[in-house]
Formats: structure tokens, C-alpha cells, sequence
């Protein structure tokens, strides 16, 4: 069945105050009656006890209340009083039912005795009573208008929550006639009329009983406002406040005006038609005066409600605004858990339109597996209603229009209001949080994942670090054994003071650095002073010749020489290069004052390659080497000499044997002969010519081929008038050195090839070029050149095998140098010699 939403006015909170007052006092009627009857009741009681009349009679010489009756007051009142909250538990409802039945049976039992006139002997059950003055049957028994107050008194409270409202009506209309029997007697009293206390024949009513049944009676009403008749006087309306207004004046005026109108007419003031009279006058001037007096409220009340009309609809508004401004989704559901209000927030999140929801049963949001199990959780909700989250402790989810399940989380709010009872409910989608949560959790758990891992690698690496400690521990150990037992000298030295005092000198002095300290001894013997000598070994203190430790440590240029101060420059300049190791050698003086030359390694440690602050040098004594290399250079130079000399010896005795030569040519006259002796003479002035260049060269082991080919070449061409027959020589041979053994050989195919030229090249004075080349044929080949651009070698001849001296002599050479010969004809005559270059070291680059 779908409802349609609940009018906005029972919902709006700021209509329901003035319901709350109303309902406030109905409640705190329904708590003092169950207080007072139970009271009542245990007083009487006590009564019977200990036969305390007062307790028993109230008045004396009035009935007294039986013990019976006074047992039912205590069985309803704790009824009432187990039932006052609008929601009572199980527990209690199953309490006060217990207590309502056994109330109703007293009643009833005692009706029964009447009826059939038996005894069922529950009269006397709690004490032994004495019979009433007047009527000697049945001692202690209650009167039939009693019993008949508790039958009807029991069964009101029993169905009190009855789940049918025509059973509901039941429970209302026996409170009703419970009141008005109760009342009644009241009157009975007030006015002796014993017709009204009793049934004729038995015993009647106590006095207390009546006022008891009236109060009961009234808490029973007040305990359910909203039901029946009492709804009408519990409504905030017009009606329900007349009523509320004149109902006391209905019950008090007339039972006032009434009473004292006996008083007079007991005293005598007035006949009983006078009395008659006087009463009518004065009830109808007091009704008068109620209706004037309610006109006059329900006009302030008018005005009033309008004021408040205008207040709600502003609050009404607010509330509006106030839950469709909710960041949140609102849902609010009546007592059936039908929808009666949403904001937009609950669109946006179940996927429905507003029209879709008003009026459904809430469960449609409900997963299918759980709506079962909500309707439960609903209904005991409703039993005990209170302000909390819903689902501690687990996840909830709604179900959306598309059929997907939503994580929510959501608060109830229980509301009161005269249409009824609501819950108020605040839904958050959680999707991000839920998504946000499991990120959580996986960048955790990654977290932990990595937490252990970092911990196995600590572990590990803790491990290592206490293997390399020990390690370093051993190494220490053993450089500390190397360094002292070391046969090489060994300084531990400090330049970190060094070091700083040039950083300092930088920053407070413009230049540069490097110039500073290669112009200006000054700076290099302060920064040198600043070095710190650390720890030494035993070599170093033999060579030093150090008795003890103690003479060696501090400032490290005590043991140094002045030239030493070249050595620190040097030091410090590769410090700025940013080096790490330096060596040189230098000149110390022993702590004797004997000076011995050493050679030195700088090494800087790890750990200290910005400030120089752990640096190991090495020394080794160099002193018997210097002089050993002094004695050996004096040895070379005496060599050199001798070699000069020997050079110088040579040429001489080729010129001579030059000379002899020609001398021996002038006095032959074969002209073919006197040719013979001239090219003779030319390689013995060939030969002659190399010893001649070593012997002005400072390298006695090769000469500069090129300058030696030029003087050879230029002699040739002059002695063969070249000049005049317009041949030009051109020697192209770039700063290549031959050592003597590949400069002779090389010389004299020179001296062929170019006096071959000179000769048969170039006839009837024809000009022509002679070029001598030797260049690099690859990284271990020279090749040598001779070609002229003359006639040329007839064709028919092979140089092999030509009837010719010098070209024998040539081939013969070329064999020496294991060359590989290359003969070209056109133009002119070539002749290539590519051979290798045996002796490594008798090349030089030119510098």
C-alpha cells in the first residue's frame, strides 16, 4: 500500500512544542498516580498489619478500605508504572500484564462471590478482618462497586498496547467507568448519600477507595493521550484547550456549589428551595463566567496562533531549507517506515526522484538479502527509540534505483510529533571513504611489506656493517702492522691547517691562487708550516735518523730542506687541481744534518679528499742512485767525447783518402780512368759527410738526415755544374734522424742515383728537376725517392743487369736495407726504395 507523505506541520520540530508541553503534563499526571495508589495501597496494608485504624478508615467511623483492595491498588500501580513510556520493552509489557491479570482476578473473583453468593476465600487472604459496622457478612470482603472498579481497572491496563485500536477503545472506555464509579462515591460522600457509596445490602466503598479508583483511573487515561476520547482533550487546537480549560470547572463548580449548599441547609441557614435556588443562581453565574473567561483565552490564543502560524511557517521554512541544504542525505519515516520526507542529497545518492520515494516503505532501500532482518531491527528501534549511529560495528549498504549496493553510514534521530512518531534518518555515502579506506589498507600493508623488507635489509646491512667493521678492524690492524713493519719509508701527514689557511688567503684576497703561490715564496713556506706530521715507521726514522718517534711528529718542514719548499708548492698547486696523489722528489736533512735526495708518493686516504687531513707518503732514499747516475753521466760524457773524436778522426781520414784519390787521378791519362777515381772520391765524401754531421751533432747516435741530403745533394750539383745546365735539385725530407747504419747506406744510393742524373739525364744542356724524397711509408716503412724528368733509361735496358758500377752498387745497397725496389720510365726516370725501419728509436718526431 503506498502512502502519500505526511503533512510537513507534524513533522516540523518547532510545531512540536507546544504538543511537547501537552504531553509533558499528561505524562507527569501519569507518573504521580501510580505513586499514589501504590502508596495507598501499602499504608492500608500496614493497617491491617498492625490494626492501625487511621491507616485502615482515613475518617473515623467510616468503612475501611478491605486488604484486599489495598493489595489491587499495589498490583495496578506497578502495572501503570511498568508501562508509562510510549515504547515500553518486552520485558516490562510482559510484567505489567502479569500485574493487570492478577489486579482484574481479585475483582472479578470477588464479583463472582457475589453473583453466586460463594466463598472463594480470598477475602481474608492477607489478614483477618472484623465485619463492617452494619453489615456482619463476609468480614473483609470489598464492595461489589470496588471489586467491579478493579475488574474493569485490570483490564484497561491490560490491553493498553493492544495492537487493535477497537481493543485499545476497550481498555479507554473501562478507565472511563473505573472514573466514574471512583467519582461517584466521591460525591456519595460529600453529600451522605449512601445510594451512591454502596450496592444496597453489602458493604460500601471506603472513602479512600474512591479517591484511589479516581486518580488510577485518571494515570491510565493520562498514559496514552493520543487515544480515544483523551485525544480530543490532549489535541493542540481550539477544542482540546476549551476542554482542557472548562473540564475543571465542570468537575469542581458543581461539586463545590453542590456541597455547600447541603452545608447550609445542614446548619440551617436556608430552606431547601432557597438552597435550590441559590445553587442555580451561582452555577449559572460561575458557567457564565467560565464561558466568558474561555471566550476571552481562545481570543489571546488566536492571536497568539497567528503569531505562532507566522513563527512555524518561518521556522517551517527554515527546517525545509535546513534539511535540503544537508550535505547529507535526509530521509524521514513514520512509525509504518513509510518515507515522508527526503532532500536532494537522497536523490543524488539512491538514484530516485522525490515522487518515486514519498510514500514507500523505506525497506525499498534495503538490499532484498537484509530487508527482513530490517523490518526487525525497525520494530525494536521503535520500542526504544534513541538518538544514535545505526549499524555499530559493521558496514551498511542502501540499494540504488540502477540496482548497485552503495556503502552508507547513517544516524537515527527518533521525533515526536502530533501526528505521530518519526525517525529522522542521515545518510552519508561512503564510496570515497570506502575506497580511500582500502587505499589505506593497501598503501599499509605495502607500508608493512616495506617495513619488513627495510627491516631484513638492516638486518643485513647491520650484519655487514659488523662484518666490514671487523673487517676494517683487521685492516686497521693490518695497515698499522704494514705501516710499521713497511721497509719504504712511511709519513702520516695533516694538511687540513694548510689547506684552510689558502682557503682563508682566497677569500680575503683578490687573485688568483695559483699565481700567488708560484710567485711568492712566502705564502708556500706558511701554508708548508701548517703541515702536520701525524705518525712515521721505523724506516722513516732510519731515514731521517730519528732515534725516537717524538723528533719526527709535529710540524712536518723541521726535516725538510729550503728546496723543498718547491716540492710543498708543487703539492699544494695539485691540491687546487683537485688531485689525490702528487710524487716528485726532493733533498731532506737528517736529524744528523746529513743530506740524502729522496723520491716521494703522496697519496690522500678516503675520507679526506677536501681537506688533505689523512695523506700517506712514501719515500724511498735516492741518494746512492744520484750518485750513482752522476758517476754514470760523467762516464757518458767522457764517451761522448772519445765518440766525437773518433767521428772527427774518421772524416779526417776519408778526406785524406779523398784526396789521394784525386791526387792519384791527376796523373792518369785514360780519361775513362780518371772517372773511376771521380766517382770514388764522391762516396768516400759521401761516407765522410755522415761521420762529419755526427760529429757536430749532439746526438752521436743519428744525424738529421735532411740537412745531411741537402749539404750531400748541393755538392754533388756543384761539382757536376748543374747550376749552369739549368737543373735544379729539390730534396724534400721533413725532420726525419737515420742512425748511421741506415744514414750511410741511404747516403751513397743518393750519390749514385743524383750523379747518374747529373750525367745522363739531361743532354745538350736540357734543364731539367732532380727531387730526393724519404718520407713515412706506414707506422714501421720509410720509402726513399730519387726521379729527374730528363730523357730517361733507353728502353731495352734493365737496371738489374746494365753494365754499371753504380747501379750495382745501388741494388746491392737496396739488398742491405731489405728494400723492395720500384723502377718508373715515363717521364723521365724514378727510382723508389720502400724499406723498413729496423731501428725504432732512430726515427723523431719533430717537435
Amino acid at each position: 500500500m503506498v502512502k502519500t507523505a505526511t503533512r510537513f506541520d507534524d513533522v516540523n520540530p518547532a510545531h512540536t512544542t507546544t504538543v511537547g508541553k501537552i504531553d509533558d503534563a499528561f505524562h507527569r499526571v501519569a507518573r504521580v498516580a501510580p505513586i499514589v495508589t501504590v502508596l495507598l495501597g501499602c499504608s492500608v496494608i500496614l493497617g491491617w498489619a498492625f490494626d492501625i485504624a487511621v491507616l485502615k478508615t482515613v475518617i473515623p467511623g467510616f468503612v475501611s478500605m478491605k486488604a484486599n483492595s489495598a493489595l489491587s491498588f499495589v498490583l495496578a500501580g506497578l502495572s501503570l508504572a511498568s508501562q508509562l513510556e510510549p515504547h515500553p520493552s518486552q520485558r516490562n509489557i510482559t510484567i505489567a500484564r502479569g500485574l493487570a491479570i492478577l489486579a482484574a482476578s481479585i475483582g472479578f473473583l470477588t464479583l463472582l462471590e457475589y453473583v453466586f453468593g460463594g466463598d472463594f476465600r480470598i477475602d481474608q487472604l492477607l489478614v483477618a478482618a472484623t465485619p463492617d459496622p452494619g453489615f456482619p457478612f463476609w468480614p473483609g470482603r470489598m464492595a461489589p462497586n470496588t471489586a467491579l472498579s478493579f475488574a474493569l481497572l485490570g483490564t484497561a491496563l491490560l490491553l493498553l498496547d493492544a495492537g487493535s485500536r477497537r481493543v485499545q477503545a476497550v481498555s479507554q472506555a473501562s478507565a472511563v467507568v473505573t472514573l466514574v464509579v471512583g467519582f461517584i462515591a466521591v460525591v456519595g460522600y460529600a453529600c451522605n448519600a449512601a445510594a451512591l457509596i454502596g450496592v444496597a445490602g453489602y458493604t460500601t466503598m471506603a472513602v479512600h477507595t474512591a479517591g484511589g479508583l479516581v486518580v488510577l483511573s485518571t494515570g491510565v487515561l493520562a498514559c496514552r493521550p493520543h487515544r480515544g476520547l483523551m485525544a480530543i482533550l490532549a489535541r493542540d487546537n481550539m477544542a482540546g484547550s476549551s476542554l482542557r480549560r472548562l473540564l475543571p470547572w465542570i468537575f469542581a463548580v458543581p461539586f463545590t456549589l453542590g456541597w455547600l449548599r447541603l452545608r447550609g441547609e445542614y446548619a440551617g441557614l436556608y430552606g431547601t428551595e432557597f438552597g435550590l435556588a441559590l445553587m442555580i443562581t451561582a452555577l449559572t453565574v460561575a458557567l457564565v463566567s467560565a464561558a466568558f473567561w474561555n471566550a476571552h483565552v481562545q481570543v489571546s490564543a488566536l492571536e497568539t496562533r497567528e503569531q505562532a502560524l507566522r513563527a512555524q511557517r518561518t521556522s517551517e521554512e527554515h527546517f525545509r531549507l535546513a534539511i535540503e541544504a544537508s550535505p547529507t542525505g535526509m530521509i524521514m519515516v513514520d512509525r509504518e517506515g513509510h518515507i515522508v520526507l527526503i532532500n536532494a542529497q537522497t536523490e543524488d545518492i539512491f538514484g530516485y526522484k522525490r515522487d518515486e520515494l514519498l510514500g514507500q516503505s523505506i525497506e525499498m532501500l534495503v538490499p532484498k538479502p537484509l530487508r527482513s532482518g530490517h523490518f526487525e531491527l525497525r520494530q525494536a528501534f521503535s520500542r526504544d527509540p534513541q538518538a544514535r549511529p545505526m549499524g555499530a560495528r559493521r558496514d551498511l549498504f542502501g540499494l540504488c534505483k540502477d540496482g548497485t549496493e552503495v556503502p552508507l553510514e547513517i544516524a537515527l534521530t527518533p521525533m515526536e510529533t502530533p501526528g505521530g512518531g518519526f525517525v529522522l534518518t542521515s545518510i552519508v555515502d561512503i564510496s570515497e571513504r570506502k575506497r580511500a579506506e582500502e587505499e589505506h589498507r593497501r598503501l599499509l600493508a605495502e607500508l608493512q611489506a616495506l617495513t619488513k623488507d627495510l627491516e631484513r635489509r638492516v638486518e643485513a646491512r647491520t650484519k655487514d656493517l659488523e662484518a666490514a667493521h671487523e673487517t676494517l678492524s683487521r685492516s686497521e690492524t693490518l695497515f698499522r702492522t704494514l705501516f710499521d713493519d713497511s721497509p719504504v719509508s712511511l709519513l702520516q701527514l695533516d694538511f687540513s691547517d694548510a689547506v684552510a689557511y689558502l682557503h682563508q688567503l682566497g677569500a680575503h684576497e683578490a687573485g688568483d691562487l695559483r699565481v700567488r703561490l708560484l710567485s711568492d715564496p712566502d705564502v708556500v713556506a706558511t701554508a708548508a708550516a701548517k703541515v702536520k706530521t701525524l705518525a712515521v715507521n721505523q724506516a722513516t726514522l732510519e731515514l731521517y735518523e730519528a732515534a725516537t718517534e717524538t723528533e719526527l711528529l709535529g710540524s712536518h718542514p723541521k726535516i725538510l730542506r729550503e728546496e723543498a719548499l718547491k716540492t710543498y708548492r708543487d703539492g699544494l698547486l695539485a691540491f687546487l687541481d683537485g688531485k689525490t696523489s702528487f710524487e716528485g722528489e726532493t733533498m731532506i736533512s737528517t736529524r744528523k744534518g746529513n743530506s740524502r735526495n729522496i723520491n716521494f708518493r703522496l697519496n690522500v686516504l678516503p675520507g679526506g679528499e677536501t681537506t688533505w687531513s689523512k695523506v700517506v707518503v712514501s719515500s724511498f732514499d735516492m741518494t746512492a742512485r744520484v750518485e750513482a747516475e752522476g758517476k754514470i753521466r760523467a762516464s757518458l760524457r767522457e764517451k761522448e767525447v772519445l765518440l766525437k773524436e773518433i767521428h772527427h778522426r774518421v772524416k779526417n781520414n776519408l778526406q785524406v783518402i779523398s784526396s789521394l784519390l784525386n791526387l792519384q787521378a791527376s796523373h792518369l791519362s785514360d780519361p775513362e780512368a780518371r772517372k773511376i777515381f771521380g766517382e770514388s772520391r764522391n762516396r768516400v765524401h759521401t761516407i765522410a759527410l755522415v761521420h762529419e754531421k755526427l760529429y757536430g751533432s749532439s746526438d752521436l747516435s743519428q744525424i738529421q738526415f735532411d740537412e745531411y741530403v741537402q749539404t750531400l745533394v748541393s755538392n754533388l750539383c756543384q761539382s757536376l755544374d748543374a747550376a749552369e745546365r739549368d737543373i735544379s735539385p729539390i730534396v724534400e725530407i721533413r725532420g726525419i734522424r737515420l742512425p748511421v747504419d741506415l744514414a750511410i747506406p741511404c747516403g751513397l744510393i743518393i750519390n749514385e742515383l743524383v750523379t747518374n742524373s747529373l750525367k745522363h739525364a739531361f743532354p745538350n744542356k736540357r734543364g731539367g728537376r732532380i727531387e730526393v724524397v724519404l718520407r713515412r711509408d706506414g707506422p714501421d716503412r720509410l720509402e726513399l725517392m730519387v726521379r729527374d724528368d730528363g730523357i730517361g733509361l733507353p728502353s731495352g735496358l734493365d737496371p738489374r743487369k746494365a753494365p754499371s758500377f753504380g747501379l750495382d752498387l745501388v741494388y746491392t745497397l737496396a739488398e742491405q736495407l731489405r728494400a723492395i725496389v720500384d723502377v718508373r720510365r715515363d717521364p723521365g726516370t724514378a727510382f723508389s726504395f720502400v724499406f723498413p725501419r729496423t731501428v725504432e728509436s732512430s726515427l723523431a718526431t719533430p717537435q
